[in-house]
């Protein structure tokens, strides 16, 4: 997020010093140069075809080790007034490990899969918390329902 914010503010002050008058299409061909090549798609769905993703964190488990976690998840495309229509998909999700103060200790991916999923993985930490999406790429709302304590 903060690389991001960087970005942006260049950006702004930059097309501020420009004499041509920039649009919305100078903005997501820049943003498409910046945003590395694996997260096209999902520029592309957001700038293009009017995809949101809903990611929620049902359960966290922990035992010897394995972190299970249970997401839901589904992703949206909207379709004007004819309402919304669930698009399948597998995208990557980023899962943050953080310990007690809140600090990430490790980062790890997973490919997320349309409605509800259990997930694992290796953990070393047994106490925390685990955040999803610790950069904000899918879950721009309800950010509190993806942390869940250890």
């Amino acid at each position: 997020a903060d690389v991001f914010d960087q970005w942006l503010e260049k950006w702004i002050v930059n097309a501020c010093s420009k004499e041509k008058f920039l649009t919305s299409a100078s903005f997501y061909n820049d943003l498409k140069k910046f945003v590395p090549a694996g997260l096209h798609p999902f520029v592309t769905d957001w700038f293009e075809r009017r995809i949101q993703y809903r990611v929620s964190l049902d359960k966290v488990q922990i035992e010897d080790g394995k972190l299970a976690l249970t997401i839901s998840a589904a992703k949206m495309e909207s379709k004007g007034v004819k309402g919304r229509k669930e698009k399948g998909f597998s995208a990557p999700l980023e899962v943050g490990i953080a310990d007690e103060s809140g600090k990430i200790k490790d980062l790890r991916q997973i490919m997320i899969r349309p409605g509800q999923n259990t997930y694992s993985l290796n953990c070393r930490l047994w106490s925390g918390s685990v955040v999803l999406d610790p950069d904000y790429w899918y879950l721009i709302e309800a950010r509190q329902k993806c942390s869940k304590k250890l």
